[in-house]
């Protein structure tokens, strides 16, 4: 099994990937300092006197591109590192040449430093609300204790009369085959399967379509033509089955996504709320009349 970049193991995968990039030479090193008591806070690199952190990579492993979040950390982690280090060196001549003095620099800066902090915030609020516990009850009262769900598994026959779909049901009651029907007289394109559907749910058909398949008893055809838009259908229901449910497991990530755009929703609207907004792109509204106003005279005639 392919091991990946999750939140989970990323800093653990990552100190083991530099405990053994820092293995050949220890035989050869002096004794190392007391090792940080966060293992997140050890140094890994230095560009011009400062720290690049493990926590500084790892943070950087978490922009990165799917095909390198399946990668093992001791592969990623060079490739990392390396770049943090490049990074460092071309800010350091950034910051050298005055462009952390730059207004418009620091307007993004400024910017990226809310949108850090409002992801930081907003996580923090949904790791209360997405709890396993939570999961497990939206489960239950979404998917599991809601009433089965079935399929019908049918085939039918369209023509383009209402006179024509009788006539093919006094046949069929006659015992006539339904496939061989189908295949000789259906307009519709599972003629060559013999009026062949498959199974599908109640809201994958037209309205008309489907309550006739879903209140035909399983091995009877309609009792008289169903129309829709395509035309006039003979229907034959050959079975019902119950729709399987998800599992837990299964149901999680849409779960988890739905909770979360409803909690991400309720917050921002709480603290649009309680916060002092003035909008100045758009005009300010009209002022009310006065309640004690004269009415308007009459229209004229």
């Amino acid at each position: 099994m392919r091991q990946t970049l999750t939140a989970a193991n990323l800093a653990a995968g990552l100190l083991a990937a530099a405990l053994l990039q820092a293995a050949p030479a220890v035989a050869q090193a002096p004794a190392p300092a007391a090792a940080p008591a966060n293992a997140a806070d050890q140094v890994l690199a230095r560009v011009n006197g400062a720290p690049i952190t493990l926590a500084d990579v790892a943070d950087a492993a978490q922009g990165l591109p799917d095909e390198f979040r399946s990668m093992p950390p001791q592969m990623v982690f060079p490739i990392l590192l390396d770049q943090l280090i490049s990074q460092r060196v071309v800010a350091d001549a950034a910051r050298a040449a005055g462009l952390d003095k730059d207004a418009g620099h620091r307007r993004r800066m400024a910017r990226l430093e809310e949108e850090t902090l409002s992801q930081a915030f907003v996580q923090a609020r949904l790791e209360s609300v997405l709890t396993e516990d939570a999961i497990r009850a939206k489960y239950q009262a979404e998917i599991a204790s809601q009433p089965a769900s079935f399929r019908v598994c049918a085939r039918h026959i369209l023509v383009r009369e209402q006179a024509a779909a009788a006539a093919i049901i006094t046949e069929l009651n006659q015992g006539g085959d339904f496939a061989a029907i189908a295949a000789a007289r259906s307009t519709d394109g599972s003629r060559a399967q013999g009026g062949d559907l498959g199974c599908f749910g109640r809201e994958e058909m037209v309205a008309p379509f489907a309550e006739a398949a879903f209140t035909t008893a399983p091995g009877t055809i309609t009792a008289q033509p169903v129309q829709t838009q395509f035309g006039w259908h003979v229907i034959k229901v050959e079975r019902r089955e119950e729709t399987p449910r998800p599992t837990l497991e299964q149901a999680t990530p849409q779960l988890r996504r739905a909770m979360a755009e409803t909690a991400v929703n309720g917050i921002v609207e709480g603290l649009r709320n309680a916060a002092t907004i003035e909008r100045l792109d758009q005009p300010p509204a009209a002022p009310r009349p006065a309640l004690d106003a004269a009415p308007p005279p009459p229209a004229r005639r």
